[in-house]
């Protein structure tokens, strides 16, 4: 999920784990640890598109990731804590500026890691003598819970790497403020407590409790919006081979389903606040014939290996192809929108491959929300 979510849960876990002998110091390095994985975006300034998609959420978000940097990183708190902190929030800067979060989520992320370092920095050493298998427990349930929430999204996570499953329950999305806002006011009103004060373990639970009961809930939600595609598509008479669902930006209630036929999928929206099951599909063409000549390439076969089939060609002119990836929808409502992961194909004047990701824009961005909106409650857009 998005790096504040992530700091919280880092946060709240690292309380759990050593919030008694170091107070917030806990949750400064919970936060730390439950944000590092994430680091492994920075594979694209070294390797190229194709090669940055298959690295995402792999080794570092994995219980082997956790098993063997714990002890690493627990050495490193012990014995160079801030040199250690001072690298981590520069890397962390270079995600950010890099472009992998969009502005509101780089702001408050960014303010977010700012008063953590400055938190850290006037902190006092704590009276307890802490051993490195402390902090090695620690940065383990930071390193893992991690992935275990990330598993709860779209893009899923390789939990189990080297093997290449991928954990994906798509029941929640990447950002989604009725799980993190009331998670992050706990985790806050906990810092303020003594750290031998029950009533901060009693905030610090709440929110872990809340948080894990919204996620209970949204895979109920899932459940239901599933089940009304199904009935939807028998009432249709559309046939189909597959029907996956994810839930749409920021929310639990407007879900999406991505429908395979033969020859094209089908894209249709539900909202649990629907007044009636009659739900309008968008129809895209497959068009994977218009690939043909590109299929032995290898980048072209990874990404098809990526998205699992779920891919569908746009084409241009001068025999220039738009690969779009349906696993993560569209930017906005409505059959001209485009896809949140769209690649640009060509061959260049000596026919070497050339494969760039679309550029996307987020203009008009309240709009696109004022969209969403309407739809979740059956409004007219």
């Amino acid at each position: 999920m998005d790096s504040l979510t992530q700091i919280v849960l880092g946060a709240a876990v690292g309380e759990v784990v050593l919030g008694k002998k170091v107070g917030n110091k806990a949750i400064l390095w919970g936060a730390v640890a439950g944000t590092i994985p994430d680091l492994d975006v920075l594979s694209k300034y070294f390797v190229d598109e194709v090669s940055t998609l298959e690295m995402h959420r792999g080794f570092s978000h994995s219980i082997l990731f956790g098993i063997l940097f714990a002890p690493v990183f627990a050495v490193l708190v012990k014995k160079q804590e801030r040199v250690f902190l001072s690298i981590f929030f520069v890397a962390m800067m270079s995600v950010f500026f890099m472009g992998q979060e969009e502005l509101i989520g780089k702001g408050v992320s960014i303010a977010a890691l700012i008063g953590l370092l400055f938190g850290a920095y006037k902190l006092k050493p704590s009276r307890e003598e802490i051993t490195t298998w402390d902090w090695t427990k620690l940065m383990f349930v930071g390193l893992v819970t991690h992935p275990l929430l990330d598993a709860h999204t779209t893009w899923g996570t390789q939990l189990f790497w080297p093997l290449e499953y991928r954990v994906a329950y798509k029941n929640i999305f990447v950002v989604d403020p009725l799980y993190t806002l009331p998670f992050l006011i706990f985790v806050i009103l906990a810092m303020i407590q003594n750290r031998e004060s029950k009533k901060r373990r009693f905030y610090n639970s709440m929110g872990l409790i809340i948080s894990s009961v919204y996620m209970l809930l949204t895979i109920g939600f899932k459940g239901i919006s599933y089940f009304k595609f199904i009935d939807s598509l028998e009432a249709q008479n559309i046939e189909y081979t597959e029907v996956r669902t994810r839930p749409t930006p920021m929310n639990s209630i407007l879900w999406s389903a991505n429908v395979e036929t033969k020859h094209s999928y089908y894209v249709g929206m539900y909202s649990l606040l629907d007044d009636d099951d009659n739900i309008e599909y968008l129809r895209f063409e497959k068009n994977h014939g218009a690939l043909d000549d590109f299929k032995n390439e290898e980048k072209i076969q990874r990404l098809i290996k990526i998205a699992k089939g779920w891919y569908t060609i746009d084409e241009l002119e001068g025999d220039t192809l738009i690969y779009n990836d349906l696993r993560f929808g569209q930017i906005g409502i409505g059959i001209d929108k485009p896809f949140v992961f769209s690649y640009k194909i060509w061959r260049d004047d000596e026919g070497n491959l050339r494969l760039i990701e679309a550029p996307k824009t987020m203009k008009g961005g309240s709009k696109m929300i004022g969209e969403l909106l309407s739809r979740i409650f059956n409004k007219e857009l």
